[in-house]
């Protein structure tokens, strides 16, 4: 497994098609500059060597993961894709409010479902509010709450998913191992990402904040840098 030599594109196929459930040849070319005919080439390739993993779909104009979806290239580690996902960011010449991930430090394997995966990288890229089933260390079993994603966040521990609770009425961190279903994803986008604009994310220990840009009052600012650890 690994992204070195020539199976880089392989992996990457596989990456992107396992955690976000669907991979295109644009995908490819974004990654790696390459033209759109290469990129169906590999496409193609990957498909003739592991024809289980992918099936085209036309509608969607995209090779989507299938149910048998085996690992060959990638470790199935989320923290793989959300690595790979932070230094795309970090290589672009994009601004950092734009990014949906920031990372400092290495971290142990986690577990997550790549279906709730999913749909939380979607609810992040379309600034959705999301219905999820959370399992905090409070409580003996899941329970649902709606909330409003804003950015994945690694710290020295773990990644995380920083949003707005509507249950608790704060910006919490919740711990992408603990989610146990994905529910539904609402069509009102939240409002708070229209308010606060957030730029680097820098984590300590202490989940302290080194800088933030910012275009709102200080309170507003203030919920979003403070937020908590969800237990």
């Amino acid at each position: 497994m690994g992204s070195s030599g020539g199976n880089r594109y392989k992996w990457l196929i596989e990456l992107l098609a396992y955690w976000q459930g669907q991979i295109n040849s644009q995908d490819l070319c974004l990654a790696y500059g390459i033209s759109v005919t290469q990129s169906k080439k590999y496409l193609v390739e990957y498909n003739e060597i592991h024809p289980q993993n992918l099936k085209y779909n036309r509608s969607a104009k995209a090779h989507l993961a299938q149910e048998l979806f085996t690992f060959n290239y990638i470790n199935g580690d989320v923290a793989e894709y959300l690595d790979w996902l932070n230094s795309q960011v970090n290589l672009a010449d994009v601004p950092k409010s734009n990014s949906i991930t920031h990372a400092e430090l290495r971290l142990p394997p986690r577990a997550i479902s790549p279906q709730i995966m999913r749909g939380l990288v979607n609810a992040v890229k379309q600034k959705r509010r999301i219905d999820v089933e959370y399992l905090s260390l409070s409580k003996t079993t899941a329970e649902g709450r709606v909330i409003q994603p804003h950015t994945f966040v690694k710290t020295g521990l773990r990644w995380h998913l920083r949003g707005y609770c509507e249950y608790r009425g704060d910006f919490r961190d919740f711990v992408l191992s603990r989610f146990r279903g994905y529910l539904k994803s609402w069509a009102q986008r939240h409002t708070f990402a229209n308010k606060i604009r957030v730029g680097i994310l820098l984590l300590n220990y202490g989940f302290n904040l080194i800088h933030v840009s910012h275009q709102s009052k200080r309170q507003s600012l203030n919920k979003i840098t403070k937020c908590k650890m969800v237990n």
